[in-house]
């Protein structure tokens, strides 16, 4: 069960997670600290729970990884598609003002 989770956690935070390590390198590479790099550090702290703690299970500390990439995928997937939203709802109202 633990190489089923740490393949789990691998794939899912240099698969579709990839892009936010991008994000937090360049926001470290400019001193900033923001949402995308405490991710990273929270999700390779998931990790690096094996080396630490090398007696505690390893499933829960992958599960980790797994559970705030995916979170955070998910939520910025939800922030694109309030602000499209208002976006286009402020617009239909400019628009229906000025007819």
């Amino acid at each position: 069960m633990d190489l089923v989770a740490l393949a789990l956690a691998l794939r899912t935070m240099f698969g579709p997670g990839r892009y936010i390590k991008e994000k937090a390198y360049q926001s470290l590479r400019r001193d900033i600290l923001n949402q995308h790099v405490l991710l990273e550090a929270g999700a390779f702290a998931g990790l690096l729970g094996l080396s630490v703690f090398p007696g505690f299970p390893t499933v829960h500390f992958f599960a980790v990884s797994v559970f705030i990439t995916t979170y955070h995928i998910l939520s910025e997937y939800t922030s694109l598609i309030v602000r499209t939203l208002a976006s286009q709802t402020v617009q239909s109202l400019l628009d229906f003002q000025l007819v």
